[in-house]
């Protein structure tokens, strides 16, 4: 069973009222655990709008359950991950090698797009 994500969903709530803080936002979905769907090949699912390849995950079964109902994209034999979004931000999305993102929970009434952070140029940095 993955940890209660409630603070992230909270989160994600107050950036459809308008009064989020981008930074607190972001903070939690780094210390949150999401149910990312695979392929049996262990790579995860993704889709792809305007060039930008979003890797899925989700907050929980439920919301995971909203969006194969939607979609038909997960079925019962679908593999997941539960994984760090630390670890989505700094590992996976790298390794896309092409812009991406996290699309948390799409098909619930709170949907939220996490781009990919711009790397920053080392002798910049």
């Amino acid at each position: 069973m993955i940890r209660d994500n409630a603070v992230l969903r909270s989160e994600i709530q107050l950036v459809h009222a308008g009064v989020a803080d981008g930074e607190s936002l972001v903070e939690s979905l780094r210390r949150s655990e999401l149910l990312v769907p695979s392929a049996a090949d262990g790579a995860p699912l993704t889709t792809e709008l305007d060039g930008v390849l979003w890797v899925l995950a989700f907050t929980s079964e439920q919301a995971l359950a909203v969006y194969a109902d939607a979609r038909g994209a997960v079925t019962r034999s679908t593999y997941f991950l539960t994984l760090p979004g630390s670890l989505l931000q700094d590992v996976a999305l790298p390794a896309l090698g092409r812009p991406g993102g996290i699309a948390v929970d799409l098909g619930s009434a709170f949907p939220m797009l996490f781009p990919a952070a711009e790397p920053v140029v080392e002798a910049v940095a």
